[in-house]
């Protein structure tokens, strides 16, 4: 698991506008993200984390974070640079009702 942290950490080292603890703070997010295989929100972040609690996953996701730069720098750092763009529109099905919820997922794959 060094390896993604690594990566990681020198992504965020390299995105311009955030402050050092806040650094720190993704790079614990994210460690999180690979290392949970359970449903994800603030209170199983909260306890599978050593440093943060609850209320401080809620206020740091509160501020911006540029996702999209951060997944350019790691598609480009570990990408072979053939890549298929993917849209995969889903619909849920609402109950009671005829008509269903629009969901729409994009990914980079690596061909």
């Amino acid at each position: 698991m060094l390896e993604p942290v690594g990566s990681i950490t020198a992504i965020l080292r390299g995105m311009d506008g955030l402050s050092k603890p806040r650094k720190q703070f993704f790079e614990q997010v994210f460690v999180l993200f690979l290392s949970i295989s359970q449903r994800l929100n603030f209170l199983q972040l909260a306890r599978h984390s050593n440093q943060y609690v609850e209320s401080s996953f809620r206020l740091q996701f509160e501020q911006y974070f540029d996702f999209a730069t951060f997944n350019t720098y790691l598609i480009l750092q570990h990408g072979s640079g053939h890549y298929i763009l993917v849209f995969d529109p889903s619909y849920i099905k609402k109950s009671g009702q005829r008509h269903a919820l629009e969901a729409g997922g994009r990914a980079s794959l690596d061909h």
